[in-house]
């Protein structure tokens, strides 16, 4: 299988006829869209993959600040979301957060007339302010290369 991103014009439409390529039968197709919303396996968040994530890792099982693999609770003890705080997982289907995501996303997505969304509202991020990654800025300020060689 191979992923082909061509510009939306008029003229590249002509690709969804092809039959063959090479003297192999192809099947070329839209890209499937997720109907789930992504969620991060780090801090358990919404909107975002582990890949770029910032904040400070939370249980999938407990909640708690730590990463799941790291997680020392035995299976019996009650799951508690680390997103709405039920007893329940925090990748569960059923959470209210995600109920809630999926449904903006929906109400999005038919207001839009059918250009679809990801985007994930900010009202709905549960992270706690100590989460947050926070800016830093640079307070000593490197000369530029233009700058460093203009006295010579």
């Amino acid at each position: 299988m191979f992923f082909v991103d061509l510009e939306p014009a008029k003229k590249n439409k002509d690709i969804f006829s092809l039959t063959s390529l090479l003297h192999t039968k192809i099947k070329v197709e839209e890209p499937h869209t997720r109907k789930d919303i992504m969620q991060c396996h780090n801090c358990q968040e919404y909107g975002h993959s582990k890949k770029y994530c910032a904040l400070s890792p939370r249980c999938v099982r407990y909640g708690k600040n730590h990463p799941s693999s790291a997680c020392t609770k035995s299976n019996e003890t009650p799951a508690n979301c680390a997103l709405c705080n039920e007893n329940h997982p925090a990748n569960y289907k059923g959470c209210k957060t995600y109920k809630e995501l999926q449904n903006h996303r929906n109400f999005s997505t038919n207001r839009n007339n059918g250009n679809k969304t990801n985007n994930v509202s900010s009202k709905f991020n549960n992270c706690e302010s100590s989460q947050r990654p926070t800016q830093t800025t640079n307070t000593t300020s490197v000369p530029s290369y233009a700058q460093a060689t203009s006295d010579q």
